[in-house]
Parts: structure tokens; sequence; C-alpha cells
């Protein structure tokens, strides 16, 4: 008799899943530098600077605003001081340049009052590029992005037809006219500038403007072809004033002013196809409408500030996870600062550093620094997230392959060969109190064996890390007979033999059964009269010999009671019926004729005991 393992065929259309969350220890919150009239109203993120130091813009300094470099430790030097002609009153903040200047924008002053783009040489020296006259952008509030084509791309909160611009300009002061906002159906007003993600393209917010008049997502390539991903509507979020930020997950992920479940502002994220999930809605002590831009920790996690809300209604930090775990790490006071707007900088893991644009001694704003480090993640299991690898029955059986879905299930992901370990990486599983034996573990996916064991019903599933444990159910039964199905679900994982070496697989040994072609992405052959075919599932009860779980197995274990097929209401005994491979029947036998042609439902039966409906097998 040929035996052939299924394993792999079955293991490839296993699809894991994997979510992000955590839960959070106390941190630290100190006032670094309480602002004066020398660099006052601090609207603009921190940037790390090539010398250790870290630069910003005020937006009233010395009268028109200033560029200030600080230390970690709190030393504070002003840079530069805008005196009108060559700019004032800079809100988006600095961009450190690949040629090693830095480059920003003023929202007013410049040669024609409307707003300049300006570079500051590390030396102190500062430059005017350009200045808006109104028709080509007036009043940028937003950073500047430096593109892959060494060009730095903005965007103005006004000008052009009056809804505002976005444009590019070298390091030389050409400047580029790319989009022109009309308002009513692409948006109107961006205040935080442009990102450009890993697929080329630049992605960005409008406060207003859309189809619903509460702001846009938009994105547009360097040669300008611009499109609109999301037009928010209220429900999901209003008037975002925030940039967005490209997680180590592809998705953007975002801040909105205004909307949501309370009106008070939401965290969300969308695709770069423009599906938007709304991860978290602002009630008010966890804060309430954000301006500031997210940032991604070097956990993984989201971290950003509120303008308003909290305990004092004075703003707040907090952090979420890319799954929408929300957790507020400050409050501010008044005294320790108040109405952050930008935001955060982190230097060095777990150690932040922002702006807020009042509180403090006089009342002119502080820059901040706030420690904090998250604590090793607890696992979780998703809501009916302990199923079966290659059964669509809810059941299983003593031996029989499990997945588990969930969250920080283990540190990285290893899999295992030979015979199966009792922990893998440090995590461990329980069922019914016995210890299962592990293949494969991955932070949001496990695939393990399920212990031998007599229990019937209801039995708990305990997964444990080195950080906790977390806990499920599955139901155990001694027989869960049920067909392992192709990519489609549909049709029976099952191959035909090939004694004459012209299969498409095995080196000519088996073709795989399915409807005759590649509909399943993959070259399937129908069954004929007269076939030897092989067909795999699990559940179908106890071998002879008993073949132990938590071994590495490949032979032919026979089950000791018969197993029936009824193929398009045939009853069809197979020749062979029983464990092939660690946990894995397969069932021989040779098609009778006159069973008919084309998907024709199969269904086995073992000690009364039957696989799922809904079944077929393709014959010709």
């Amino acid at each position: 008799m040929t035996t052939y393992s299924s394993i792999k065929l079955v293991r490839s259309i296993v699809i894991a899943l994997a979510l992000a969350t955590t839960n959070l220890p106390a941190q630290t919150y100190r006032v670094l530098v309480n602002c004066d009239t020398t660099n006052a109203s601090i609207y603009a993120p921190l940037i790390p600077g090539a010398n250790g130091k870290f630069y910003g813009t005020s937006t009233q300094g010395r009268t028109y605003g200033t560029i200030f470099q600080v230390t970690p430790a709190g030393s504070l030097t002003t840079v530069h001081a805008f005196d009108s002609t060559d700019g004032a009153v800079p809100y988006g903040g600095l961009v450190l340049g690949s040629d090693g200047n830095y480059y920003g924008t003023t929202s007013e002053g410049g040669a024609n009052g409307y707003g300049s783009v300006f570079q500051l040489k590390p030396s102190g020296t500062l430059t005017t590029l350009y200045s808006f006259s109104g028709s080509d952008g007036a009043v940028p509030y937003g950073k500047l992005v430096e593109g892959t084509d060494g060009k730095f791309y903005g965007t103005t909160s006004k000008g052009g037809s009056g809804a505002g611009t976005i444009f590019n300009i070298t390091t030389g002061g050409t400047l580029s006219l790319l989009h022109v906002f009309s308002s009513k159906s692409d948006g109107e007003t961006s205040l935080d500038g442009l990102i450009q993600a890993v697929d080329g393209y630049f992605y960005g917010t409008t406060s207003g403007g859309g189809t619903s008049g509460l702001g846009t997502i938009f994105k547009i390539d360097t040669g300008a072809s611009f499109s609109v991903l999301h037009a928010f509507t209220g429900t999901d979020g209003g008037v975002p004033e925030a940039g967005l930020v490209q997680g180590s997950d592809g998705n953007l992920y975002g801040t909105t002013w205004q909307g949501g479940a309370s009106g008070d502002g939401t965290v969300f994220r969308i695709t770069t196809l423009g599906t938007l999930t709304t991860l978290h809605s602002f009630g008010g002590t966890d804060g309430k409408n954000p301006r500031g831009a997210l940032i991604q920790g070097a956990d993984g996690n989201l971290y950003g500030t509120t303008y308003q809300g909290g305990d004092a209604i004075y703003g707040a930090i907090f952090t979420i996870t890319t799954a929408g775990a929300f957790n507020r790490l400050h409050s501010f006071t008044g005294s320790d600062g108040q109405y952050p707007e930008a935001a955060l900088l982190e230097a060095g893991n777990g150690v932040f550093y922002g702006t807020a644009y009042q509180g403090g001694t006089d009342n002119k704003g502080v820059i901040f620094e706030l420690t904090y480090t998250a604590a090793a993640p607890l696992p979780t299991i998703n809501s009916g997230g302990v199923v079966p690898v290659y059964s669509t029955s809810p059941t299983i059986q003593p031996g029989e392959w499990v997945s588990i879905y969930g969250a920080n299930l283990a540190s990285g992901s290893l899999t295992w060969n030979g015979d199966f370990p009792l922990s893998l990486g440090g995590t461990s599983v329980t069922i019914d109190g016995k210890a299962a034996y592990l293949w494969y573990v991955s932070p949001g996916q496990m695939n393990l064996q399920a212990p031998d064991d007599a229990t019937t019903g209801s039995v708990p599933v305990v997964v444990t890390t080195a950080n906790g444990s977390a806990t499920s159910t599955v139901t155990l039964a001694q027989f869960a007979p049920s067909f392992s199905l192709l990519g489609d679900n549909k049709h029976v994982a099952g191959i035909i033999l090939r004694s004459d070496g012209s299969g498409a697989y095995g080196n000519g040994a088996y073709d795989i059964i399915g409807p005759t072609g590649t509909s399943l992405g993959y070259a399937t052959v129908a069954a004929k009269a007269g076939d030897n075919i092989a067909l795999f599932g699990v559940g179908f009860g106890p071998t002879s010999p008993t073949v132990l779980a938590g071994q590495a197995y490949s032979g032919a274990a026979p089950t000791t009671n018969t197993v029936f097929l009824l193929l398009n209401n045939v009853n069809v005994t197979p020749e062979f019926s029983g464990v092939s491979s660690a946990g894995l029947y397969q069932l021989n036998l040779t098609l009778p004729s006159g069973l008919g042609s084309g998907d024709v439902p199969l269904q086995a039966t073992v000690v009364g005991v039957k696989t799922p409906p809904g079944v077929v097998i393709a014959l010709q």
C-alpha cells in the first residue's frame, strides 16, 4: 500500500493572524524647559540633530518666532530669530535634509507676507529659499518632508484657489505647484504636511472640505497624480489637523480633531487603498481634540498627545497599540504644560520628548521628557481562536493538530522538526491540564498536537509564556471525523496515485484531486473510476498500533473501527483507513464505477459519527 503525508500540502492554506496588545506600567514625566519670551509658544515637534541636540521652532519668541536647539538635559539656545522679512511664525518645525542642512517653513512673513521656505545651515546661517505670493500658496503650517528624489514636499493651508496647495521645492529654491485644493471635493486647509510612504506616494490630510466638509485623507505622487482616499463623515472622525505616520505593518495611522463616538476626536488606521478603521474615540479624561501627529515607538506601539482633555482639561499624552488598546500616560496640569500641539520624539527606547504650546512657569509653554517602557506583553487568545488545523469540525480528537490564534503567544517565530517538544521559544500549552506538543509558534499563531486524553467535552486550553498566561476552551471527543479541504474549503484534500510516474507532483507519484485545470491556483485533476486515490482527514479514532501524540510518524497504522464512505449516495469501504503521519489520517480506495461526474458529495462515518456535510470530490 502506498501512503502519503499531506501535512505540507494542507499547511500551505493555513493563514497566520497577528495582533498587538500590551499591558502598561507607570511612567515618569518632567519639565526640561519652561519657555519665556525668548522662545515662546512652541507648536512644532522637536527633531534630532546630527550633534546629539534637538532642534525646534517657536512661533512667538523674540516677536516673530525662533529656531532653537536644546540638549537632552534641558539647556536651550536660540539659533535664529526671524525678523519678518525672512519669515515669521514658524508652525511646522524642521526637517534635517540629506545634505546636512535644516529646512522648514514660516506661516507668515517673507517677501510677500504669505510665508516662506527656508534653509538653515548647522552654522546658524538662514537663507530664505522661497516666499509665497498667494496664487502659489499661502500660510504653510505643516512641516516639509524630503522625497526620495531629493526635493522637499509640503502643503499650504491657503492660497491657490483659496483652499491650499501641495508643492515641492529644490534645495536651490525652485518651487513647483503639484496640486491646488478645490475644497468641495478634494479638501481644504492642509495643516500638517505630508509623509512619503514605502510605495513612493505622498499622503496627507485636510481639515476641511470633502463630501461632508469634515476633511479628507489624500495621496499624490511626484507626477502630481492626486486622489482622495477617504472623506470623513463625523462618525468616523472629522477635521484632521495632524498628518499621518506609516506603521511597520504598512498601514497609515492618524488622528482627527473632532468626530467619533463622543465628538472629541479619534485615532484611526487607514490602508493605502483607503479602508479606514477607528481605533479609539476620545471622551474627555482620556484626552480630547488631538492636534499632533502620531509616532510609532520602538516597541511597535503608537504615541501621541491631545490638545485638551485629561484630568485638568489641559491635554494628555497617550499610547495605543495598532489593534486599538489605549492607555493614557500623562495628564497635563497647567504648571507642567498645557495644550500640546505637536508630535512626540522618541530619542532612545522609551524616552520621549515633546512640547506644549502653553503652561509652565511663565505660561509660554514647556519642553518635556517622558520616560516610559511598556511592560512585557501578556499573551491573549482570540475569541474562537482555538481551531483544528485540518478539519472543518470545531471538535477535536486527542492527537489532532490544532491552531491557536491570538497575540503575544511567543516572542518570535520558531518551527520544530522531529519529535515535538512541550515548550518552544519559552511558550508552552496545556489542554485539559496535559501538556500539548508544539510544532510552530509565533506571536500571532501556534500549531500544536493535542495530547492523548480520554476526557470528552469542553476542556481548558492554557497558553503560558514568560510574561503570563491566557486561557480558552476547546471541545474534546474520541471520534471527531472530518475531511481536510483544499483552498476553496469545499473540495476534499486527496491525491490520485500514479504508479506510472505521470503525476504532476512528487516526481510523478501523484496528482491532486480537484476540478481538472488550475482553478484552485495549482494543477488539479478530477478522479475517475478505477483510480487508486488517497483522501486525508482527522478524527477517525484509535489505531492499532497506537500512534502516540508528540512523536514524528510516517507509516500506516490502521483504525480499530471501520470507516465507511458515502460517495454520491454509494457506499464504499476504504481498502485502508488509518494514521499515515502524526495527527493525520489517510483513506485509500479504488474508485468504483457508477459514481457520476462533476462535484459529487462525500461523507465518512465511523462508530456512527459523520463528517461535516458540504464536502465534495471532483470526478470525471
